[in-house]
C-alpha cells in the first residue's frame, strides 16, 4: 500500500487506541466489596465502616445511591458523601435501633459519571440480635414491722426472680444486716420459670427505734443487661405498750425515810423504758432503773413519795410505744395495819389456791410480833402472839389454826369448813394483829386438792426419808445426795394440800371425832386422803403407794410410803410427782437414787 493511503488508517487506529485508553482510565474500584454490621438490641450502635474508592487512571467523578433495609422508613444506613471524585474514602453508618432481631440486606451503589463507566454495588448486611437477658424481680422493696411482745417475731415473704430472655446464672447476696436472710443464697440458675427467693426478717434482740432497720438483697449476673437488681428491705421495730402485773414488795410503810427499791414485773420493757410516779400527777421519775429483761425491771421509789398513806400509781414509759402502761397502784400503807401480799402452798409455793386442811404461808407486812412465834400444844391456836399482841387469820369467815407468826410471814392451816364451798370459789383472807385487821384481803381460789411436796431447800431436794425395812422397827434417814435411796427400796414422801380425809379405826387406835376439829392433832386411827393417791418417780409409776396422816401431826401433813421402781436409773435429783384425786403436784421436788 502506498504511504499516502496508509496515513488515514494509521490515524483511525490511533484515535481508537486513544478512546480505549480513555475508557480504561474511567473505571472505579471499591474496597471492600461488601459490608456487614452487627448490632445487639439495647446495645451500642455499631461503629462506622469505610469504603475506599480508586480509579485506574485520571480522577473520575461519581455518585452514591443507598438502597435502605426494607423496614427503614427513613434512612438507617447512611454514607458520608453522596458524590465525589476518586480517589475517595466514604464512611458508612448504620443505625439499627428499633429493628427487631433478624438479618436485613441493603446496598450502596457507586456510579461513575463518565460515559460508558460501569457502576459498583456494595452489598450491606445488618445483623440484629436479641438484647442480653435482663434480671427482674417482682418487688424492689419490702417493708416489715414488728411490735415487741407480739408474734410472729420472725416474718417471711417470697420474691420472684426471673429473666426476660436467655438463661442466666445469678448470685444472691445479703448486706447491711444480721436480722435479714435470703434463701437460697449464692449461685442460682434462672431458666424458664421464675426462681422463688424467700426473704426472712428476725426481730429477735432488736431494740425498738424510730429509725427503721435497713438491709439489701442483691441479685446479680455479669451476663445480664442490667447486671444486678436490688431489693431494699426495711424493718420497723416499735415498742409494745408496756404492762405492769406486779411489784415486789407490793407496798411500803407511810413515813419511810429511806427510798424503796421495787422489782416490777410486766411485759414489753426495753432498755429505754423508764418509770414515773406521783400521788397527784405522774411526774416524778423513779431512779436507778435497771431493765433486767423484757419482763423485769428494778426501780427505786424516792422517800418523798412515801410520806402519806394511799395508792401510789406507777407507770412505765417506753419510747416508740403507743402509750404508757396502765397505772399500777403501789401501796403506801399505814404501818399499824397488817398487809397481805401473797398466799401460797407452804410446800410447792403454788400461789392463790387453797384446799381444806392445806398448810399455807401468808406473806406481807405487820403480820405479827418481832421474831418467830410458834404454836405449842393441841389443838393449834387460832390466835398466836406475845404479850397480848396476837395474830389471827380468817379464811372465808372461818378462823384458821396457826403454826407460827412473824412480822412478814405466817403459816396456818386452811379450815376444813371451806370444803362446804364449791371448787373455784374465790374467798378472802384477812389477817389481824394487835387488834388491827388488814383492810385489803388476800384472795385465794378453793380447790378439792392442791398437792405439794415439801422440799429441804432451794435445790429442790424433796422432804423424803429413806426407810430401812431390814430391821424392826424400821430405820428412817433423810434422803440426799450423800444418802441416796437404792432402787427398789421404800421411802416416805411428805406433802400437803391433799384435801378432805377419811379415818379408819384400827385395834387400840380409834379415830378422832369426825370431821376432825379445827387444829386438832391426829391421835388415832388411820387418816387418809379422800382422793386416790398416786406417785411417779423419774416418770415411772409407783405401785400401790400408801398415804396417811401420821399420828401426832397436824391434819395438813401427809406421809406417802412408796416403793421405788427397781428399774429407776441412779441420779442425784430424780423428779418426784404426786397426785391426789387426779390433781398433780406442782414444783420441782426431787429424790436421790443410787
Amino acid at each position: 500500500m502506498s504511504p499516502k493511503r496508509l496515513l488515514p488508517l494509521i490515524a483511525l487506529l490511533a484515535f481508537q487506541g486513544a478512546d480505549r485508553a480513555q475508557g480504561a482510565a474511567s473505571s472505579i474500584t471499591v474496597a471492600p466489596a461488601s459490608l456487614s454490621f452487627q448490632y445487639q438490641i439495647s446495645g451500642a450502635v455499631p461503629p462506622s465502616q469505610t469504603l475506599a474508592l480508586k480509579s485506574t487512571g485520571a480522577a473520575v467523578a461519581f455518585t452514591v445511591t443507598v438502597l435502605q433495609p426494607a423496614p427503614c422508613s427513613a434512612p438507617c444506613l447512611t454514607v458520608s458523601a453522596s458524590s465525589g471524585t476518586t480517589p475517595a474514602s466514604l464512611s458508612v453508618y448504620a443505625n439499627p435501633t428499633g429493628l427487631a432481631a433478624g438479618t436485613y440486606p441493603a446496598s450502596i451503589t457507586i456510579t461513575a459519571t463518565a460515559a460508558g463507566a460501569a457502576s459498583q454495588t456494595i452489598n450491606v448486611t445488618l445483623s440484629v440480635s436479641d438484647a442480653p437477658a435482663s434480671l427482674s424481680v417482682n418487688v424492689t422493696s419490702l417493708d416489715f414491722s414488728y411490735t415487741t411482745g407480739n408474734v410472729p417475731i420472725v416474718q417471711t415473704t417470697q420474691v420472684a426472680v426471673s429473666t426476660d430472655g436467655d438463661a442466666l446464672t445469678a448470685s444472691v447476696a445479703v448486706s447491711g444486716s444480721t436480722w435479714l436472710k435470703a434463701s437460697p443464697t449464692g449461685s442460682i440458675a434462672l431458666i424458664g420459670l421464675p426462681q422463688t427467693l424467700t426473704v426472712t426478717v428476725d426481730a429477735t434482740g432488736l431494740t425498738p427505734s424510730a429509725t427503721p432497720y435497713k438491709g439489701t438483697v442483691t441479685v446479680s449476673s455479669t451476663n445480664a443487661l442490667n447486671k444486678s437488681v436490688a431489693i431494699t428491705v426495711t424493718l420497723t421495730v416499735t415498742a409494745g405498750v408496756p404492762t405492769i402485773v406486779s411489784t415486789w414488795p407490793p407496798g411500803a410503810p407511810a413515813g419511810s425515810t429511806n427510798p424503796v427499791t421495787v422489782t416490777i414485773t410486766g411485759t414489753n420493757f426495753t432498755p429505754a423504758s423508764t418509770a414515773v410516779s406521783g400521788m397527784t400527777a405522774l411526774t416524778t421519775p423513779l431512779t436507778s432503773i435497771t431493765v433486767v429483761n423484757s419482763t423485769t425491771m428494778l426501780a427505786t421509789i424516792p422517800a418523798s413519795l412515801l410520806a402519806t398513806a394511799g395508792h401510789l400509781p406507777i407507770e412505765i414509759v417506753t419510747p416508740t410505744a403507743a402509750t404508757a402502761s396502765a397505772p399500777w397502784n403501789f401501796a403506801v400503807y399505814d404501818p399499824t395495819v397488817p398487809q397481805v401480799w401473797a398466799v401460797v402452798n407452804s410446800a410447792s409455793y403454788n400461789p392463790a389456791i387453797i384446799s381444806p386442811g392445806e398448810i399455807i404461808t401468808i406473806y406481807g407486812a405487820g403480820l405479827g410480833p418481832a421474831g418467830i412465834t410458834q404454836f405449842s400444844g393441841s389443838p393449834l391456836p387460832t390466835s398466836l402472839g406475845v404479850g397480848g399482841a396476837n395474830t389471827s387469820v380468817m379464811i372465808a369467815g372461818e378462823p384458821a389454826p396457826l403454826l407460827y407468826t412473824s412480822p412478814t410471814q405466817l403459816s396456818c392451816i386452811v379450815p376444813e369448813a371451806i370444803a362446804q364451798k364449791s371448787a373455784g370459789t374465790v374467798v378472802d383472807l384477812f389477817v389481824s394483829y394487835n387488834g388491827v385487821t388488814s383492810t385489803i384481803p388476800g384472795k385465794a381460789g378453793i380447790a378439792t386438792a392442791d398437792p405439794g411436796i415439801f422440799t429441804l431447800g432451794p435445790s429442790g431436794q424433796g422432804a423424803v426419808l429413806n426407810i430401812d425395812t431390814s430391821v424392826t422397827p424400821n430405820n428412817y434417814s433423810v434422803n440426799g445426795v450423800k444418802n441416796a435411796a437404792p432402787a427398789g427400796s421404800w421411802v416416805a414422801i411428805y406433802a400437803t394440800g391433799f384435801g378432805t380425809t377419811n379415818c379408819t379405826a384400827v385395834p387400840n387406835s380409834p379415830c378422832d371425832p369426825q370431821p376432825p376439829a379445827e387444829g386438832q392433832l391426829v391421835t388415832g386411827g388411820t387418816v387418809m386422803p379422800a382422793g386416790a393417791v398416786a406417785v411417779t418417780i423419774g416418770g415411772q409409776p409407783v405401785t400401790a403407794p400408801v398415804g396417811v396422816v401420821p399420828v401426832g401431826s397436824v391434819i395438813g401433813l401427809l406421809q406417802i410410803n412408796a416403793q421405788l421402781p427397781v428399774s429407776l436409773p441412779s441420779g442425784p435429783a430424780v423428779p418426784v410427782v404426786i397426785s391426789i384425786g387426779g390433781i398433780k403436784s406442782l414444783g420441782t421436788a426431787t429424790i436421790a437414787i443410787k
